[in-house]
């Protein structure tokens, strides 16, 4: 029941921000960053202790930045050999961003698949994504939820630059 968010311009993560509430899920608000910042953060969760990642937080009015844009990251039919390769190479870019446009798993339903994507790369874990729902996700619900809301990267919040952020992916019908 010991949770925080160690946080800082540095890998020392010199502030803490804790919550002690005994949940599935955890949030951890972090107030006050300054705008166009790369930030380094660890979780602690019940005495385990994640890595150091990095974030950056929004960018400024005018500001030149750099995203990346990709999907159909599905990568059972190679035990995610291929997806790994893309998540590297875009690790190595630092985008402030990346808008992933569907189809993150085969099968949506089957929770192992999404520890998979997560596991592929730090840029998972480095970057703010936002998510746009494709046909494989099989309209998961909740584990879209455990998977995406429960996330705890910073990013995922709903909002972008004071303007709501909206994907659709194609496949599906919008009449």
């Amino acid at each position: 029941m010991n949770n925080s968010v160690h946080f800082g311009f540095n890998t020392d993560c010199d502030n803490i921000i804790h919550e002690n509430i005994n949940a599935e899920f955890h949030k951890i608000e972090l107030d006050e960053l300054k705008p166009s910042t790369r930030y380094y953060y660890k979780v602690i969760s019940d005495e385990i202790e994640s890595d150091v990642y990095m974030f950056h937080t929004s960018f400024e009015e005018n500001e030149s930045i750099k995203f990346i844009t990709y999907g159909d990251t599905r990568g059972v039919w190679d035990n995610w050999r291929n997806a790994a390769i893309v998540a590297q190479a875009i690790e190595k870019e630092q985008a402030y961003f990346a808008l992933h446009t569907g189809d993150f798993v085969k099968n949506g339903l089957i929770n192992s698949q999404w520890v998979d994507f997560f596991s592929i790369s730090n840029f998972t874990h480095n970057c703010t994504i936002y998510p746009v729902l494709g046909n494989h996700e099989n309209c998961p619900g909740h584990q879209f939820d455990i998977h995406w809301k429960g996330r705890a990267g910073p990013g995922h919040s709903g909002e972008f630059l004071g303007r709501a952020r909206v994907g659709r992916h194609s496949y599906y019908d919008t009449r």
